[in-house]
């Protein structure tokens, strides 16, 4: 709403402030709208419009007949229930999985044996692009889908990171862990906040790894301007944004602020290089 005139003082500094008031509105609303089209996760996509069991049929494409072939002679289970619960959306792609998965008789019984699998699996491939996607790139995240359910794994995320080696562990760890929570959302119904929970837990934990692996490299090749100076974990990192407020989803950033105490300001340049490679991280 623009403010009269007559509360801004001369007229010339008046159009100035509103000119700059309206200036930050945009912005805002900018950022507004960001934010609330970040709420849905970017890996749901919303199923087609139909109008009639005319389009539902002719928007169902089915699987090639070299496929069906196949999985009559080596998963007829499976032939079967695909034949019932054909992916809409994702048909092309799940062939395109299950060509990674021929080659593992393991893989391939976990489909044919287990109709739950087949099921969850079938699901993924009907409403995510992105999860499908990953079990493409890689395809034992099969047995993930397989134990869907079971008991978590004993000791936290934080826990586990302390094992890791590097950043490239953390980052596959990473991406598993945010699969094996997200397929539990879509394929089990889990309650959203507890799935966001369990995200910005895992965010929690990549970002302590990523502290602790930065304050190592740093120390390796820039030591503290004072060769007795004890880095730790002296530096602060708070989180703000989606991740401050435990609700950090796929699509999410992770906005953090880093503070020095008064006391460990001799070690500024230390700290800034530590901070810069935690993100590079």
């Amino acid at each position: 709403r623009k403010m009269p005139a007559a509360h801004l003082g001369s007229a010339s500094s008046g159009e100035k402030l509103l000119r700059e008031v309206n200036g930050y509105l945009e912005a805002v609303q900018e950022i507004y709208e960001r934010v609330i089209h970040a709420q849905k996760p970017i890996y749901y996509s919303a199923a087609p419009q139909f109008h009639g069991e005319s389009d539902l049929a002719d928007s169902i494409e089915p699987p090639s007949s070299n496929l069906v072939r196949f999985l009559d002679q080596r998963a007829p289970r499976l032939a079967e229930q695909l034949a019932r619960s054909v992916p809409r959306l994702g048909v092309r792609a799940f062939e395109h999985f299950l060509e990674k998965i021929v080659p593992s008789a393991e893989w391939l019984a976990l489909m044919n044996d287990r109709p739950a699998v087949a099921r969850n699996v079938l699901d993924i491939f009907e409403h995510s692009p992105y999860l499908s996607d990953e079990l493409i790139r890689t395809p034992d995240l099969i047995e993930d889908v397989a134990s869907l359910g079971a008991q978590p794994q004993p000791g936290s995320f934080s826990e586990i990171t302390l094992l890791l080696g590097d950043s490239s562990d953390l980052r596959r760890f990473f991406r598993r862990e945010m699969f094996r929570i997200q397929i539990g959302s879509l394929c089990l119904s889990a309650p959203i906040f507890d799935t966001l929970a369990r995200t910005s837990e895992l965010a929690d934990a990549a970002i302590l790894a990523a502290y602790r692996m930065a304050v190592e490299q740093v120390l390796a090749v820039h030591p503290p301007a004072n060769i007795l100076y004890p880095a730790r974990n002296q530096m602060m990192v708070v989180s703000l944004g989606r991740l401050g407020m435990r609700e950090f989803d796929l699509s999410s950033d992770a906005d953090l602020i880093f503070i020095m105490p008064d006391e460990d300001q001799s070690e500024h340049v230390f700290w800034t290089r530590v901070a810069n490679r935690l993100i590079d991280i």
